[in-house]
């Protein structure tokens, strides 16, 4: 694939999945390259969805984080969504503030980056696992038996 054709952006997108966000500045001190060199590199990888603006920084300083894992709800009791590297879909049912997830199907493609890999074994995991979901503002809670947080997934047109 075009978009991961080269090694800094393999490195941008393993740096990104250690940590909440970093900048093009913070990301050239790990990967080795220059900030401006980086900053192409998150726009173009920005640009296939691998990676999205993270919350605001100062001036030019844009943060950049990994792109989550999305779920979207259909009216007829189909989730489906992205689980990193892989499109997914599932029933679901939903009673009182229970909600309850069928074995997803999921494409398989094979994920370039080991850590991007790992975050949708997790994702597709937590989908088993959710018994209940809580809504809070913008951010949806999926938690399990003992309300423990499953995953905590956010608006996409929330700011």
């Amino acid at each position: 694939m075009r978009a991961l054709a080269h090694p800094t952006r393999l490195a941008l997108l393993d740096h990104l999945h250690a940590v909440e966000q970093a900048t093009a500045t913070e990301c050239a001190l790990v990967v080795g390259d220059s900030p401006s060199s980086c900053s192409y590199h998150l726009r173009a990888l920005g640009k296939w969805g691998f990676v999205e603006e993270g919350e605001k920084g100062a001036g030019r300083e844009r943060p950049w984080r990994a792109a989550a894992s999305r779920i979207e709800f259909a009216a007829d009791g189909q989730a489906s969504g992205s689980s990193g590297c892989n499109r997914w879909n599932a029933s679901y049912t939903t009673e009182g503030k229970g909600v309850r997830f069928g074995a997803p199907a999921v494409t398989r493609k094979m994920c370039p980056v080991q850590a991007v890999m790992e975050q949708e074994q997790r994702f597709l995991q937590g989908l088993d696992g959710v018994a209940t979901a809580r809504i809070e503002g913008d951010r949806l809670e999926l938690r399990n038996a003992a309300d423990a947080i499953v995953m905590t997934l956010y608006r996409e047109d929330s700011d």
